[in-house]
């Protein structure tokens, strides 16, 4: 059988008969036959698909689970794929870097697919593993402790308790036996001291709060006692405290806490009960708790009925008993003087047992009366009046902020006497204006000056404003309107009617006025017809001036040039070429009267006709004149007063004035 037929590659199982008439089996349809007579032959694995990897002659060896070249190995170390493997001593899944690792299909016990372990005889020791503080490096990075506190101070703990004492031995970041990162031990030769350790009655401070025993909130171990201050044997459960066994408290504690009373020696669970019918504080004598029985029976807590003394005389009169006061009262009222004068059982007549009257000679007071608003302490406490917060007829007052008599329903007060700023009626209409209330009277105020006449009072007084009417009475002529009593009078030596100064001189209606005025205001004095609208001295006018140009380039300048005023002002303006027209203002301020000289220069021209080529001199917003341009001078220009009285009919018409700044400014 040749070997041209060995290598097709069927897919169906195929048969042929050897030398010897058997028949051959191939069921991969590799040409190797399972059966072959030869030995060498042989096909280790017939199976379909998979046997086609597998034949005994020039099959090479790979990685794939399979003996494929029928020598009875599977996937030796020299197999096609065979990888590299490097020893693992510790077997921590990371392989130590060698010359010769091992070369094979599958990872060999032993051994890692990687060479990245950096210790390979410590199985902590590998790339990423946890850090520890040993002195090493764990997870293979270089670094060594690294996350650790190398400098952390240790603590000895000799008595293996987990708390250290104070002595500091050393740094590190390794934990040892005997030494612990606290150091909160007080006692560290005592196991049984630290500080979570319960404080117990021994005589040391176990919990190393600088606490001892009973000294310390937390013991354990104590014995309650109970406070006897009354010294009867029997304490209180109100006031306690707890102590160890071996350091009791001392004289004014006990052990129990049976007493009822402890501000009472007399009452305790031996205390004997007497009868008190008449509920004084006084028992009876011989009749004891519980009534009928032959012995009393003791007991800590007092009976209804029953008191712990036997020192009642009457036990009918709550008044009576052994220790009774008695004192003496001339005025019969019931109450006695505060003195007593002497003590007993028995009421005599004359004598009670309140004391407490301030008056013993007037019934009409005493503690049982009520105080009134009368100057006198009614019910003897010590306080007059509104002194007293219980006098019972205190009188409503009202707010009266005017003090005009008459107060606003607004925070009204109870006193007996008016208190400062109120009013005992109501009825103001105007709490902040005391001429106005209910009484004001109104009085004729024929000339308007807020005057009014004494002699033409209103028929009625009223809050409500009288037209024509005012509400006081202070004019001395009611005809004139600059005179009234308070009208002011200045000095007028020139006679005009108009006086100088703010110095008034005399004050009211006055007969003989030679000499005064009832108004300021003149600037001289000494010339009658230098004042009020004339007063202009070195008067200031304002000067506004307008520049109206028409020009296509560079600027322009303005210079204005007066006879008593240092003036040299120039309006430097420069222009765009799109700029052919532009308006520009400049005020400066100029005495009255002043003579002005303008002059308008620069490289332009009237281009557009309509004769703007100036400035038009401008004063109080009235024009007084025009500049031409092109650097001639302008004719010069007086500067008007811009304020004056400007009325002819006026005894100070000023004829220079342009405007009359106001009315007032006339004279008449």
């Amino acid at each position: 059988m040749g070997n041209t037929l060995r290598w097709l590659p069927l897919l169906a199982t195929l048969a042929a008969c050897g030398p010897t008439g058997v028949e051959l089996i191939d069921q991969d349809g590799d040409g190797w036959y399972l059966n072959d007579p030869n030995p060498e032959y042989v096909d280790c694995n017939d199976t379909p698909v998979v046997g086609l990897m597998v034949r005994p002659k020039g099959q090479a060896e790979v990685c794939d689970g399979l003996d494929n070249d029928c020598d009875g190995v599977v996937d030796e170390d020299d197999a096609e794929g065979a990888l590299e493997w490097w020893p693992d001593d510790d077997e921590d899944g990371f392989g130590k870097r060698v010359e010769n690792p091992k070369i094979a299909c599958n990872l060999p016990r032993g051994y890692s697919a990687n060479r990245k372990d950096c210790n390979d005889s410590d199985p902590f020791i590998y790339p990423n593993a946890p850090e520890r503080c040993n002195a090493l490096d764990d997870d293979c990075d270089i670094d060594v402790d690294e996350g650790f506190d190398l400098d952390a101070i240790w603590h000895a703990d000799a008595d293996r308790d987990g708390y250290g004492s104070l002595v500091v031995v050393g740094t590190g970041c390794a934990e040892e036996a005997g030494w612990v990162r606290t150091a909160t031990d007080c006692n560290d030769f005592n196991a049984r001291v630290h500080p979570e350790a319960a404080e117990i009655c021994d005589g040391i401070d176990n919990d190393c709060d600088r606490l001892i025993d009973q000294n310390d909130p937390d013991v354990t171990g104590t014995r309650t006692w109970f406070a006897d201050d009354d010294g009867d044997g029997y304490g209180t459960l109100l006031t306690t405290q707890d102590r160890c066994w071996f350091s009791p408290p001392g004289e004014g504690w006990v052990s129990n806490d049976d007493d009822c009373n402890d501000a009472d020696p007399l009452q305790s669970p031996e205390s004997i009960w007497y009868r008190d019918a008449d509920h004084d504080g006084f028992g009876k004598p011989g009749v004891t708790w519980p009534l009928g029985a032959a012995e009393p029976t003791p007991q800590c807590w007092q009976p209804i009925g029953f008191a712990l003394n036997q020192d009642d005389c009457d036990d009918t009169d709550p008044e009576s008993f052994d220790t009774a006061l008695w004192f003496a009262d001339a005025d019969s009222d019931g109450y006695g003087f505060p003195l007593p004068v002497w003590q007993g059982c028995g009421r005599q007549p004359g004598w009670v047992s309140r004391a407490g009257d301030c008056a013993d000679h007037d019934p009409t007071r005493n503690p049982d009366v009520l105080e009134v608003c009368d100057g006198i302490d009614n019910d003897c406490d010590n306080l007059i009046d509104d002194a007293d917060d219980s006098v019972a007829d205190p009188q409503i007052w009202f707010r009266d902020n005017d003090q005009d008599g008459y107060g606003v329903n607004f925070a009204a007060v109870e006193s007996c006497e008016a208190p400062t700023g109120f009013a005992a009626q109501l009825g103001d209409c105007d709490d902040n204006d005391p001429r106005l209330n209910p009484g004001t009277v109104w009085y004729r105020d024929a000339d308007r000056d807020g005057y009014g006449d004494p002699a033409n009072p209103s028929a009625a007084t009223t809050c409500d404003v009288v037209p024509g009417h005012v509400p006081n009475a202070d004019d001395c002529d009611d005809t004139d309107y600059y005179r009234n009593d308070y009208t002011p009078w200045y000095p007028d030596m020139d006679g005009d009617g108009l006086g100088i100064g703010n110095v008034v001189v005399d004050q009211g209606c006055l007969d003989g006025t030679e000499g005064i005025a009832p108004e300021t205001g003149d600037c001289n004095d000494d010339d009658p017809l230098e004042n009020g609208g004339g007063c202009f001295g070195p008067a200031l006018g304002m000067v506004s001036v307008v520049a109206h140009v028409d020009r296509d380039y560079l600027g322009f300048s303005l210079r204005m040039v007066c006879d008593n005023f240092t003036a040299f002002t120039q309006f430097p303006y420069l222009m765009s070429a799109a700029d052919r027209s532009t308006t520009v203002t400049r005020t400066d301020i100029i005495p009255a009267f002043d003579t002005c000289q303008f002059t308008l220069s620069g490289p332009g021209s009237d281009f557009s006709g309509d004769g703007l080529w100036g400035a038009d001199v401008v004063v109080c917003g009235q024009t007084i004149g025009t500049v031409v341009g092109g650097g001639r001078q302008s004719p010069r220009f007086e500067i008007p007063r811009c304020s004056g009285c400007t009325d002819p009919a006026a005894t100070n018409y000023d004829p220079t004035a342009i405007i009359s700044t106001n009315a007032e400014s006339c004279l008449y």
